[in-house]
Parts: structure tokens; sequence; C-alpha cells
């Protein structure tokens, strides 16, 4: 009995179905058997090494980041060689014994499948990063494709790409003459060809300069990338010894490649102080410097005083001889139209400002004061903010130096910053404030003449500003009348001062409560010698302020239980009687 046409069919589809799915499990289970290898090979060279990176699946190295000696140490141009051709050659080894297991030769690699799907397939890509073995545009191409791995923006495969061996290669291809050991290079079409003078080798092959140019870039960029994921991240690259080769590229005639390795360059100085001070150390202030006052590409420019403001960023500051060099340059910035520039310069000088007085004197004797006050009414919060920082630190100079800046103006732009829609700039101009009253009475005094004192006191008043800005009032009150003269005092006791120093003491934080009771005591004090006592006695009780002054004798804080029994005794004894 013969079948119908519809059974033939489907018995026909049937078994191509199963041919495909037995041919479909075939493919799996080579797949698996491979990366099996691949992983199998990776493990037990990985083992053999001594650094951690290539010892672990997965690089990581102790958060607390230690001294660098290996780096530091390494002064001489063949230590510094001898690091990379290390590398480099655990890099060769580590692919030779993949090949050789998975049977993969140089000459037969297939075309790579899309970026997403690379990963297991890193360790064979090195191959064609190695300048011994492979053309010019090979390298150049599997340097982008790295490139391109490690700029995805959500989760970089770093960790990947370090496993993989890639790296010093990237490094590798910073130093020109690492290039001429394989590759006459053409300077002829240069326009500041290098002083060194490499003898042309018939043996080898020719790039063009603007080649050479492209893969110092893509290289750059990549270690970029490396650098700006973890700490353990930035800490490998700095231990390839990449510093001192991208400090060298600062001078290049490619405007991209300057770019690229001052932005990786601080990209490394912001991740600790150690390293910012071996960027320092290896001498990246002056190239940096240089690059600032001679570039012209605005690009390049801002890039540029990024990484300088890092270079000052981070506690303990970094050695001032080095960055005083830069004070100069960072005033002539202040006066640049570009924002980017203007608010990485006003950073640069928040951080230079913020320590003892030599380095105020510092900033003040350049001229930087007045153009930073000045900034502090442009029309960009992103510039003010660091320009108040920046003249916050210098009121809490010496009081020559505080008397310097408020005789440039500062106070005719502080009252209007203190409605500012930002809380940070508000909490700045009032920790300013608090600086300048803990000065001299000339200088309170100058607070009061600005009328600033009555916005203090309503902001205090109002209960609708937020603790960080009300701290700083209190504070800037208690200072202007524990320091003031008796007719100061009286001028802000005129201005009721005694209700938020009486609202103080209901405040949660112990600081303040102490801060209240002490302006209340200067407030006192002051009143018994101009013979108003009664007067300040019963504003304090009508406020709530006695109440509350007698429950904190009952407060754990010993400072407070004493200062608040010497105002009962001192002041209120008769009516405790």
């Amino acid at each position: 009995m013969s079948q119908s046409p519809t059974s033939v069919i489907q018995d026909a589809k049937s078994g191509k179905n199963e041919i495909q799915a037995t041919l479909l499990r075939q493919r799996m289970l080579k797949v698996q058997q491979r990366e099996k290898l691949i992983s199998n090979v990776r493990q037990s060279y990985c083992s053999e090494q001594k650094r951690d990176v290539w010892g672990s699946s997965s690089p990581r190295i102790e958060p607390n980041i230690k001294p660098l000696p290996s780096i530091q140490e390494s002064s001489s141009e063949q230590q510094s060689e001898n690091i990379i051709q290390s590398a480099v050659q655990k890099s060769r080894d580590f692919v030779k014994n993949l090949n050789k297991i998975t049977k993969i030769s140089y000459d037969k690699r297939r075309k790579r499948p899309p970026i997403s799907s690379q990963l297991r397939d890193l360790s064979i890509l090195v191959a064609s990063l190695d300048m011994e073995w492979n053309n010019f545009a090979a390298i150049i191409e599997t340097t982008q494709r790295f490139r391109r791995l490690l700029s995805i923006e959500r989760n970089p495969p770093i960790d990947e790409v370090i496993l993989s061996g890639a790296v010093p290669y990237f490094v590798q291809y910073l130093d020109l003459n690492e290039v001429h050991k394989y590759f006459n290079v053409d300077y002829s079409g240069s326009s500041s060809p290098p002083p060194q003078v490499w003898s042309h080798d018939p043996t080898k092959k020719s790039i063009s300069v603007s080649n050479l140019y492209q893969l110092q870039f893509e290289a750059t960029w990549a270690i970029t990338n490396i650098a700006s994921g973890t700490a353990d991240h930035t800490r490998y690259v700095v231990e390839l010894d990449c510093i001192p080769r991208m400090i060298n590229l600062l001078d290049s005639e490619s405007e991209d490649l300057r770019q690229q390795s001052v932005w990786a360059l601080g990209n490394i100085s912001g991740d600790s102080c150690t390293l910012r001070d071996l960027v320092l150390n290896q001498g990246a202030m002056p190239k940096v410097l240089k690059m600032i006052q001679s570039e012209t590409s605005d690009r390049v420019k801002r890039d540029a005083t990024w990484t300088l403001s890092n270079l000052f960023r981070g506690k303990p500051a970094p050695p001032w001889e080095i960055v005083l060099t830069a004070i100069p340059v960072l005033v002539h910035l202040l006066h640049s139209s570009d924002d980017d520039v203007l608010i990485d310069a006003c950073w640069a000088i928040s951080y230079a400002s913020d320590g003892p007085t030599d380095r105020i004197q510092a900033i003040i004797e350049v001229g930087a004061t007045n153009k930073l006050i000045e900034l502090l009414s442009h029309h960009n919060s992103s510039i003010q903010t660091p320009a108040l920082r920046a003249i916050g630190n210098i009121v809490t100079g010496d009081d020559y130096q505080t008397s310097t800046v408020l005789r440039c103006g500062l106070l005719n732009h502080l009252p209007n910053l203190l409605t500012h829609p930002k809380k940070s700039i508000r909490k700045e101009v009032m920790w300013t404030l608090s600086n300048i009253t803990a000065g001299t009475r000339d200088q309170i005094q100058m607070v009061i003449d600005a009328g600033i004192i009555p916005k203090i006191i309503s902001i205090l008043v109002s209960g609708s500003e937020s603790f960080d800005v009300t701290k700083e009032a209190y504070w800037a009150l208690a200072n202007s009348c524990e320091g003031g003269t008796d007719e100061q005092i009286k001028y802000i006791i005129d201005q009721g001062v005694i209700r938020p120093f009486c609202d103080g003491l209901l405040v949660g934080d112990q600081k303040i409560i102490q801060v209240a009771l002490e302006g209340l005591q200067a407030v006192l004090n002051s009143a018994e010698r101009q013979n108003i006592l009664d007067v300040v006695t019963n504003a304090i009780e009508e406020y709530g302020g006695l109440d509350r002054i007698e429950n904190l004798q009952n407060h754990q804080n010993t400072q407070i239980y004493e200062t608040c029994v010497g105002i009962l005794e001192k002041f209120f004894a008769a009516e405790e009687e």
C-alpha cells in the first residue's frame, strides 16, 4: 500500500529536522570542548605567572593602594623597556600555547563575529597585535577592535581584555623605540619629527608617520578606557610603565593623540594621591602647562585644564614646589571665555588654596582674588561653586589675607548668593561669612555695613533652610557676638539675634547647641556692660530660652552642662531664688 503525498512530505521534513538537530548538537559539543580547552590553557598558564593580574581569572588588588617601588625606581630606559618586553613575551607565550591546543594557525584566522560575541576569542585575537608577526594594517585594525570593546558604555570587558594579554602591546605601541624595532617610520611628512634619528633597515617594512599616530591614538584610547575602570585596573596599566610614554606623547604633532594622552594622564591622576604624585614626579606638569599655553585647539585645552585640576586635587596635597609653577597659568585661565576651562581652573585654584597661609598668599600675589570675586556673578553655577570655594579657602587665612579679599568687594556679591537656588552655594556663602566674622572687629563691621546680619537672622527665624546652611549661620552670628564690640553686639541684638539663639537650643546637634549657648553668653556679657541686661534676659525668657537652658543642665555633654550652669548662676540667679 503506497503512502499519500502528504505523508511523504511530512516524513521528509521529519528526517531533515533530525539531521539538523544532530548537526547542531555536534556543533555545540565542539564549541564546549574548545571553550574548555581555552579555559584549561588560560588557568594553567596564568597560575605560573608572578603578577596577581596573571594568576587569577578576575584581576583584583588590595583596596589600599601601596607605594609602587617597581615603578618609582625604574628610572632608566632599560628598566622601562624590560617591563614591556617581559609583558609582551608573556602574551606571545600564552597565544602560542593556546593555538597549539586548538590547532588554529596565524595564517588561517577566520573573520571575527560581531563585537558582542568576541569575548571568548580575545586570547586568539591578541596574536594579531604582535609587531614581530603581523603587518601594520592588521595591528591597527585589531587595536581598534579592542578599543571598541573597551568603549562599551555599560560593563566594558576590562578584566577579560587584561587577561587576554593585549594591554602590554598597547603600551608598547606608545614607545617609538619599540616601534622602530620592527618597522621603518617615514617622517618626511612630519612637521616636527622626533629629535632621535633611527637608521633605515631594508629588512623591515616601512610605515607612514600618520599610520603611526593612528596606532598610538587607538592604543592610548584603549588604555584610557582601562584606567577609567576600578582602582585595580588603573594600577595595572601604571605597572606596565605607561605614564612616561604618555607624557612624551604630549609633544606629539597629532592633535588627537595629544588630547587622548592628556586625558589618560588625567584619569590616572584622579584615581589616588599616590598615582597623582607619580605622574607629577615623572615630569607631567611642565608638559601640561606647555600644552595649555601653546595649544590652539579648544578641545585639547579643555582636557589639559581638567588634567591640571586633577594634579592639584586630593589630600595630602601634592608637592607644593611642583604645582607652584602652575599658579600663574591658572590665573590666566580665569580670563577664558570657555565655561569648561573656567570650571576646571576654579576647582584647581580651590584645591591649591586649601592649605596653609603660604599657599593662600601665593594665590593672592598672582592677582587671582579680583577675578574669582568677579566670577561669583557668573551665570553658570558650575563656575560660581568652585570660585566661591576658593574665596572661602582664602578667608580662612590670616587677618591680612582676609582683609585683602574684603577690600576687593567680596561682600557686595554675597547677599544675593544667600538666596541662590542651589543649596551648595548657599552653604558655601554662609561658611565664608562664618570665617569672616571669626576675624577682626573691622571685618565684623564690614559684614554689618553690608547689611548681611539681618539676612542671616531672617534665614534662621524662617526655619525653611536646610541644616547644612543653618549650622553655618549659627556660627556666623555667634562669632560676631563673641568677637564684636559692645556697639556691634547692640546692633545685632536690635536685629533680633536672641530668638534664633534660643531656637538653636532645640536643635538635635550638640555642637550647634553649644554654639547657640556661647552666642547667648556673649550677648548677656555685653548687655551687662551696657546696662541693658534686663532687656536681654526678658527677651530670652520670652522666646523660651530660659526653660531650655534649665533643661539642658541634664544634658550628657559636660561642656553644654557647664555653660548652662554658668549662664544661670551669673544672669538668672535672682529668678531661681
